[in-house]
């Protein structure tokens, strides 16, 4: 079993605990026991890492030289990789190593720099926290409440890639009824070919609370005719960045152009 779990997550780069039974069922039924046991002796020799990713452990293919990397790291260097990898998708930023550690700021960011340097981790810019680095394990996507999600780009809200995927969105549905995938293709080839599934579902389940568009109940989606076009619900309700904002944040309702035009409606 060791062979193939290797041969598996070599193949995939990372996969979650439920995606990697997934891929073992295919070979036969899962001796749990096994597979855990598997599971230790290659995180063990640093062939496999795994990190917390929304509340389930998801393990990461080591490289070789990665491998070699991690067998060579001195104490403080181990520790604080073991701090960034338990972070898993939401990062760590330097202070919180330094309150976890009680080492030094200036030998936490020559560490940082050494294990970035060695392929280990990386660095991404806060959405929410525009002074902090957040540092994740490689090959670590991270959370959307770190980058903003696929509507921000270098720590700034695009507008204008809101207002493309709603319009987008609207003018495609305007001519016959279509499904969340035939949406997703349209937006990706007009808007952003990087775009997922779920970030099509977030646009189209805002313009469903605003009563833009509806659903006829067999997974088609169709523009709503109004007679009097009147706004009826507040932005705020179907807004996908609801979690990004608040008074202080990038994102707030000051400055929100959607919040202001329904209000002087």
């Amino acid at each position: 079993m060791e062979s193939l779990i290797l041969n598996i997550l070599e193949e995939n780069s990372k996969l979650k605990n439920s995606e990697l039974d997934y891929h073992l069922s295919r070979f036969g039924p899962i001796n749990e026991s096994e597979k855990v046991a598997v599971l230790n002796t290659l995180i063990g020799s640093g062939q496999i890492s795994i990190t917390d990713e929304d509340g389930e452990v998801a393990y990461h293919y080591q490289s070789e030289e990665q491998a070699k990397s991690i067998k060579s790291l001195l104490p403080e260097e181990n520790l604080i990789l073991q701090i960034i990898r338990e972070a898993g998708n939401k990062g760590v930023w330097n202070q919180e190593i330094k309150a976890k550690t009680e080492i030094p700021i200036a030998q936490i960011n020559k560490i940082l720099k050494n294990l970035e340097k060695q392929g280990l981790v990386y660095s991404v810019k806060s959405v929410q926290f525009k002074n902090r680095t957040i540092w994740l394990l490689k090959g670590v996507e991270p959370n959307k409440d770190v980058t903003g999600g696929f509507l921000f780009s270098e720590q700034e809200f695009d507008r204008n890639k809101l207002g493309l995927l709603i319009s987008y969105t609207k003018m495609f549905l305007q001519d016959k009824p279509g499904s969340l995938k035939e949406i997703s293709a349209h937006l990706k080839q007009r808007v952003d070919k990087d775009l997922t599934e779920q970030d099509i579902k977030e646009v189209v389940n805002s313009l469903l609370a605003l009563h833009e568009i509806e659903d006829s109940g067999l997974g088609k989606y169709t523009t709503i005719k109004w007679a009097v076009p009147e706004p009826l619900v507040i932005p705020c309700i179907g807004c996908p960045l609801q979690r990004q904002c608040h008074e202080d944040g990038v994102i707030n309702p000051a400055e929100c152009e959607y919040l202001s035009n329904w209000l002087d409606y």
